[in-house]
């Protein structure tokens, strides 16, 4: 089972282009844009399908591929952000511990 730390997600969204789209209810990699969890599967995971649930990501009827550490979640982050930029203002209020710049 993979583990992605906080740290590593949050790496990841620091590092896409603001005007990068999202869409939280798209939640499998078989859709056009797809939410934060998603978009990660994309660049890290090698499985063709994925499915993001609350806290893990999922293949071929529910298999657990990968989850978060224990203490985070998407509904910790879950906001109506339409873009990274968007999404990195509501993180960065959230979790101002968090080196953001």
């Amino acid at each position: 089972m993979i583990i992605v730390t906080k740290e590593q997600f949050f790496n990841f969204i620091k590092a896409q282009p603001d005007d990068r789209e999202l869409r939280f209810s798209e939640s499998s990699t078989n859709q056009p844009c797809g939410c934060p969890m998603i978009h990660y599967a994309k660049e890290f995971f090698d499985e063709s399908y994925l499915c993001a649930l609350t806290f893990s990501w999922v293949k071929d009827q529910r298999i657990p591929y990968a989850e978060f550490e224990r203490g985070i979640n998407l509904y910790s982050f879950l906001c109506n952000a339409i873009n990274y930029k968007q999404f990195k203002k509501h993180l960065s209020e959230k979790y101002p511990d968090f080196n953001w710049s």
